[in-house]
């Protein structure tokens, strides 16, 4: 095995096998027809075969066929086999996204910008009465949040309240910003793959995406994004991205 260290994702020793097994499905098979995709390795690897569907066992293992995805094919020779950081293949995805960032932002600040981008998009799409379904929701037993919301004055637009709010729960961590992501992150999977995510959430997160999976927004995602993960690498990296964001989140939401 070649895991190269990265504290960026070493929260995945914390995940259980059914999260680990969405980021093992999407490193293993493309979402959108689950042909087994050609340049992966696990299924071959020996952890594989020794621990099956136990993935908490080679989560490594797991990580590191990221890591490879991240660096082309060349690169990864010279680095004897070992791929690249996760904090680089974040960059990458920001920077094909025209996302500015600078150095020293944190890699949850990057992933928040991504995630922000792509819930603005999303926002816009859905009707005034989705628009503000989505901030009852996110605003829900949060009274920081319902003062904030209660600040504006009825005249003002959903969609500028909508952007202010999710800005703000992206800021202030938590539940709220995992349930956010959630949601997002789903709606993503659905206009690339026809279908969200199988993470495991509690009763009233479930019922929230089951009611916002059903909003027709396939087309606006797909309008700005598809030219942007053309290449074969960037068609792993791209959800990638995505989903370790949201487990990250779904961590850091149980442990506080």
């Amino acid at each position: 095995m070649s895991y190269r260290e990265d504290k960026d994702l070493d929260f995945l020793a914390k995940c259980d096998n059914e999260d680990l097994g969405e980021l093992f499905k999407l490193l293993v098979y493309d979402p959108k027809d689950d042909e087994k995709r050609f340049t992966q390795t696990l299924l071959i690897s020996d952890e594989f075969k020794r621990y099956g569907d136990n993935y908490q066992k080679y989560w490594q293992r797991i990580a590191e066929e990221l890591q490879l995805f991240g660096g082309n094919t060349i690169s990864n020779l010279f680095r004897r086999g070992s791929g690249v950081l996760y904090r680089e293949i974040l960059e990458d995805v920001a920077k094909e996204q025209k996302i500015s960032f600078e150095k020293y932002n944190s890699t949850i600040d990057i992933e928040n910008k991504l995630i922000l981008k792509v819930s603005e998009e999303i926002f816009n799409s859905l009707s005034e009465e989705e628009q503000k379904k989505l901030i009852d929701e996110l605003t829900e037993n949060n009274n920081e949040l319902k003062k904030i919301l209660a600040s504006y004055k009825s005249d003002i637009p959903y969609a500028k309240i909508g952007t202010s709010i999710i800005r703000e729960v992206l800021k202030r961590g938590g539940f709220a910003t995992y349930k956010l992501t959630l949601i997002v992150v789903n709606m993503l999977w659905k206009s690339l793959f026809g279908k969200g995510l199988s993470l495991v959430a509690n009763s009233t997160i479930t019922k929230v995406l089951a009611s916002f999976l059903a909003a027709p927004i396939a087309i606006v995602i797909n309008a700005w994004i598809l030219v942007d993960i053309a290449s074969p690498a960037m068609r792993v990296t791209f959800p990638a991205v995505f989903l370790i964001a949201t487990l990250r989140k779904k961590i850091e939401s149980n442990s506080n």
